[in-house]
């Protein structure tokens, strides 16, 4: 989105959705429009209409318990709310095959012209509307969803004020005036190290500023990522874990502490205080309680009054600077291998752009991580040396027996035994996965 005055573009917003969303649930009350901003995604971002994993027409019943269960489980967790509240919001019209509905958006705060709401007189104003074809990254559903998004009408909203002769006259020596505005926000990107500190350069001005809101991406837009969710730490491979969050005013912190969360205790409470004061600067109860801003909404809210009131007149930088960490790799690898044993049974994984082989020594070295409640790999690595198997032993069991077949001629027994191992393994699994189950309901209710 694009404003012009005149002939000169004034602001370039390249997201909306999270300028609005950051602006009004700062400075609006929450009932200042039907719609606010961007309503997010929860969970991993799927919805219920998850694609399960390929199950061939021979499977036994084994086999489809087994993925019926991991459906059900991958199902809960990508319990998405959040798309829920967008269809109810947006998809209450069918017409002609098609879900449609009108979106009050105001132009302010969004573009910081437009917020001071003057009058003006005899200048021409452009705003320029660019959608990016990204369907795919938008609509949140099962591969192959076909869904497009058409804007077919758009209605422009602007009040017209007949004053009397005094207050048309009043209002035309004001006009007269050569008046400076400042904007409400700047937009920056830029590349961040996976640990260590990084330094963001955000503006130099010679206009104070008072408040400063910052919000962090770290998702690549997708299916199944909300690109319009604000985030500062998820335990996700690669992503860096933001730890503590400075402005600088030249070489000067202002505040003097900075912002200190915890990701790994999902510690955000000095965040929140934050937020949550400067909405009541603004006269607004905060929008989101501390889960809902925790998992969606965390922004780091600044207030910058405390600076020297001669700082900006000779002009100033304003920095962030951001220490970090690595995300822990260790527990979405584990997932990935206990969900390969539970399903597929491969010998080697894709994790991190890398194979991976699933072996004793890599189970050994991970087997006490408890990722899930039902089962971790210490109970695997368990239930294998009790007679289960491990998918790593596959090939050499197949490997012996299609040898033992070729020297003797039985080549059609080795694949009657390879079969009827493949049935055992399953059923075995089947048996671990019903035994455990019953475990858990059974810690739960008190009886162990």
């Amino acid at each position: 989105m694009v404003l012009e005055a005149g002939s000169n573009p004034i602001e370039t917003i390249k997201h909306p959705g999270e300028f609005d969303t950051m602006l009004k649930t700062v400075l609006y009350p929450k009932d200042f429009d039907s719609v606010s901003g961007w309503i997010p995604d929860v969970g991993d971002g799927s919805v219920l209409k998850e694609p399960v994993r390929n199950l061939a027409n021979d499977a036994d019943l084994a086999r489809v318990r087994v993925v019926a269960r991991n459906t059900i489980e991958r199902v809960v967790r990508a319990a998405n709310h959040g798309f829920e509240k967008r269809v109810l919001q947006y998809n209450n019209i069918v017409e002609n095959n098609r879900w449609g509905n009108y979106v009050n958006w105001k132009l302010y705060p969004l573009f910081g012209l437009l917020e001071h709401r003057k009058v003006s007189i005899g200048l021409p104003y452009k705003i320029h509307l660019r959608r990016e074809i990204n369907d795919d990254k938008i609509f949140f559903g099962e591969n192959g969803s076909d869904a497009k998004l058409e804007i077919t009408n758009l209605q422009l909203f602007i009040p017209v004020i007949t004053p009397s002769i005094e207050v048309e006259t009043r209002i035309f020596n004001s006009l007269t005036k050569d008046i400076e505005i400042a904007f409400l926000h700047r937009n920056t990107v830029g590349s961040m190290t996976l640990t260590g500190e990084s330094t963001w350069p955000i503006t130099n001005t010679i206009k104070p500023a008072r408040y400063l809101m910052v919000g962090f991406k770290n998702l690549a837009d997708s299916q199944t990522n909300n690109n319009n969710v604000f985030r500062v730490a998820i335990n996700q491979t690669q992503d860096p874990l933001i730890h503590k969050v400075q402005v600088r005013l030249n070489n000067d912190n202002y505040p003097n502490q900075p912002l200190t969360i915890n990701p790994t205790t999902k510690d955000y409470n000095e965040l929140y205080r934050n937020y949550k004061n400067m909405c009541e600067l603004f006269g607004n109860p905060p929008h989101f309680e501390y889960v809902d801003f925790a998992l969606n909404h965390p922004i780091f809210c600044f207030d910058l009054s405390a600076h020297q009131e001669d700082l900006f007149k000779t002009g100033v930088n304003i920095n962030i600077h951001i220490e970090k960490t690595q995300g822990d790799l260790t527990e979405t690898l584990v997932m990935k291998i206990i969900e390969a044993i539970e399903t597929d049974s491969p010998t080697v994984i894709t994790f991190n752009g890398k194979k991976i082989s699933i072996t004793k020594k890599l189970i050994d070295k991970y087997k006490y991580c408890k990722v899930r409640d039902d089962i971790d790999l210490e109970r695997i690595d368990a239930n294998a040396k009790e007679g289960g198997f491990l998918p790593f032993l596959l090939p050499l069991i197949f490997g012996g027996i299609a040898a033992a077949g070729a020297a003797t001629g039985g080549i059609s027994a080795a694949v009657k035994a390879a079969n009827a191992k493949k049935a055992a393994d399953a059923k075995a699994a089947e048996e671990r996965r019903h035994n455990l189950a019953i475990e858990k309901e059974a810690r739960g209710s008190g009886v162990m």
